[in-house]
């Protein structure tokens, strides 16, 4: 699921964001939205994890398949 919304943002924004600034300043939009994209790739999941450490809610991840209960909050 998630590698279908990324590789379908990929090919579909670039047309849409040409297509109402204009192709005048195509190099300019398309820039500003990578270089955005990017900068949220990088920054965001460690910030994410800063938030919730911060919290306290960072304690063990959660996976549906192990055997172990969940340790008291």
């Amino acid at each position: 699921m998630l590698g279908t919304n990324y590789s379908s943002r990929i090919a579909v924004l670039p047309a849409v964001l040409i297509e109402y600034p204009g192709t005048r300043i195509v190099g300019r939009t398309l820039g500003i939205f990578f270089t955005g994209m990017g900068l949220a790739a990088l920054c965001g999941p460690p910030l994410a994890g800063l938030a919730a450490t911060l919290q306290g809610a960072a304690r063990e991840p959660y996976c549906p398949c192990s055997r172990r209960a969940p340790s008291p909050a």
